[in-house]
């Protein structure tokens, strides 16, 4: 049975209307997946496919709490797709930093 892990990153966007092409954003994902060795391609690719590059993973963990007990609702909604999808991510309004 596989397990639904959370990971924080940051990545760069590329053509996104809302994100700032060359800045750097943080990201929590979920991720389903048989165990921990299998969450790095897969969500690299995701990212990409989503217009997200260069990807840093900076932390990651089974998820603990029940997803229907999560508080905040945006990061409940995207536990929830992926518990179905295998696959979701909120990426933060606030850049991290510039690519220079």
């Amino acid at each position: 049975m596989s397990t639904l892990f959370v990971v924080r990153l940051s990545a760069v966007p590329e053509g996104h209307a809302r994100y700032l092409d060359g800045m750097r954003y943080p990201i929590l994902l979920y991720i389903r997946a048989d165990d921990e060795d299998q969450i790095w391609v897969p969500a690299a690719e995701q990212l990409t496919e989503c217009q997200w590059h260069e990807v840093q993973f900076e932390r990651y963990g089974e998820l603990q709490t029940p997803v229907a007990e999560i508080e905040d609702e945006v990061l409940r909604g995207a536990a929830e797709e992926a518990s179905e999808e295998g696959f979701a991510f909120v990426v933060y309004d606030q850049a991290i930093t510039s690519q220079q």
